[in-house]
């Protein structure tokens, strides 16, 4: 069953660059591309969305401050998704190492207030106040 799913997956990825392609030309009559070159194309543009690129920025990439005068505009779209290519996104940061929820409750071992911790011993504030000469946090009153 997976090979068909991933198969649907990359048939979906070509038609979105596909119809990437063959859209540049609602902006820009000169984009119109031949069947060829939109196929031929089309893995490119999968390269950047696979990148992360969202299809409106691959068309702003492909369409931003053509030349006057073109006369290969597959040559020129070849050449921007080639040298434009977006770097690849940064991975993903790593989930906490506790995924299960949150801390359990403790009571603080200065000051008897509840707080959340992976073990007992004293709260944000116990540790980081003032500590007297008994060992307890000085408060104010």
């Amino acid at each position: 069953m997976a090979p068909l799913r991933e198969q649907g997956r990359r048939e979906a990825r070509l038609q979105e660059a596909v119809g990437i392609l063959a859209g540049l030309r609602h902006g820009d009559a000169r984009l119109t591309l031949s069947v060829r070159d939109v196929h031929r194309l089309a893995p490119s543009v999968i390269g950047w969305l696979e990148r992360g690129a969202t299809p409106a920025v691959v068309h702003r990439t492909l369409t931003a401050e053509l030349p006057v005068v073109m006369k290969y505009p597959a040559g020129v779209i070849a050449y921007r998704l080639r040298e434009l290519v977006p770097p690849p996104l940064p991975a993903l940061p790593t989930p906490s190492p506790r995924a299960d929820g949150p801390y359990p409750f403790q009571d603080c071992d200065g000051c008897e207030r509840v707080f959340r911790a992976a073990a007992p011993g004293r709260c944000r504030e116990c540790r980081s106040g003032p500590v007297t000469a008994s060992g307890d946090v000085a408060r104010a009153a």
